[in-house]
């Protein structure tokens, strides 16, 4: 945010707070369509008093896994490393040749480059191409990724395929309690599936062409039937703002360009990767004209000598671009940005039907609609991140 007028101490603020407020309304808010907040709890029960029960699922929140960033990072800064070590290996290495040619014989310093390459090149094996560090934080990550998003799809798909049991809990206590013990033994049996069988899940959602496993609800055979209910147009226009508006709020934040030089938002990185490849062409193409400048016109730019330097810095060059273009193969940047602009296209046009269905029973099947969408983004995540490689 860009301060224009008084500073910060003159409109009644400290720099410490004010630098803390601004951070705290720039932050997105994950998984707030979970009410995991207690302030959110709070909001919920404001707009939605007579469905909270049904929104707020306290086991629900107490199985829930946010996505493993610290195995996320932790997998990332290994493949950044195994392609720094590999560029360190190959740019040593591409110092021994003008060593030798200007010395004539293998030195100690010569010595010592090779030995620093040769276990550069092996930590970067290791690392990168072993995966002795990085594949096993991936697979923990996006283990943890589809526990966590399989639970926030079982909580919404609740909304859609249990509507006659949650139409029956507004009634009366006893029936909310019984609604409530029925959610409990849902959640259960979900969980004790899941949860000791997330190898397998994985390799079922992202290997097979037609996964069968896309509800999470046993009895859903055929779609919901139920009568018009004023008392349910509350939960339609929860699930419209916690579901769809949430969801496309996400991929807006992930879609946007931070100008950061380090950036964790997929449009950012690519521009990025693309400039440093650019950079490292036009750096090549300016060294290539001088060498056929001086073809021609000897002595007139390059020193006596400087063949070595150039051969050099060419290769360097070369290597930094091939560098940029691993880190893009192991970050999918573009590929990434594409899959969210498809899904954010996807959640436009469910809303955009959503919004024109008077009918509650035709806005049923736009729900379930959106719960097919949210479990195919799922996999396109999960299948894209698996196939991504940090290799030079």
């Amino acid at each position: 945010m860009l301060d224009v007028g008084l500073p910060i101490e003159a409109r009644g603020f400290e720099p410490s707070k004010s630098k803390t407020m601004a951070s705290a309304v720039d932050a997105h808010k994950f998984n707030s369509d979970l009410l995991l907040e207690e302030d959110e709890r709070e909001l919920g029960d404001r707009r939605y008093p007579t469905i909270m029960h049904v929104l707020d699922h306290p086991e629900l929140r107490q199985v829930f896994l946010e996505p493993a960033n610290r195995a996320k990072r932790t997998g990332r800064i290994a493949g950044f490393l195994a392609i720094a070590f590999g560029f360190i290996a190959l740019a040593i290495a591409a110092l021994q040749y003008p060593l030798m040619h200007a010395t004539g014989d293998a030195t100690l310093l010569q010595r010592v480059l090779a030995s620093a390459s040769a276990v550069c090149g092996i930590i970067s094996v290791l690392i990168g191409s072993i995966g002795v560090l990085f594949a096993r934080r991936k697979r923990e990550w996006l283990h943890q990724r589809l526990m966590g998003e399989r639970i926030r799809q079982f909580h919404f798909q609740t909304l859609v395929f249990r509507l006659p049991e949650i139409l029956a809990s507004l009634t009366d206590e006893a029936a909310k309690s019984t609604f409530l013990s029925q959610r409990k033994l849902w959640l259960d049996t979900f969980i004790n599936r899941l949860k000791g069988n997330l190898a397998a899940a994985f390799v079922e959602m992202i290997d097979e062409e037609e996964p069968t496993n896309v509800w999470l609800h046993e009895g859903r055979r055929e779609l919901t039937k139920i009568p018009e209910s004023k008392e349910l147009e509350p939960l339609f226009e929860a699930y419209r703002e916690l579901r769809i508006l949430h969801q496309i709020d996400f991929i807006n934040y992930k879609l946007q360009d931070d100008y950061r030089l380090f950036s964790a938002m997929p449009r950012r990185q690519a521009q990025v990767i693309v400039q440093a490849i650019l950079i490292s062409i036009v750096a090549l193409c300016v060294i290539n004209i001088g060498v056929l400048w001086q073809a021609f016109y000897p002595g007139s730019i390059w020193t006596a000598g400087g063949a070595d330097s150039i051969s050099v810095a060419s290769m360097w060059i070369a290597l930094a671009a091939l560098a940029a273009r691993a880190i893009e193969q192991g970050l999918q940047p573009e590929r990434e940005a594409e899959r969210y602009q498809q899904y954010r296209s996807a959640l436009r046009a469910v809303l955009d039907r959503f919004d024109h269905t008077q009918s509650q029973a035709e806005k049923i099947p736009i729900m379930e609609e959106m719960e097919r969408i949210a479990f195919d983004e799922l996999r396109n995540f999960l299948i894209t991140n698996e196939r991504a490689r940090f290799i030079l």
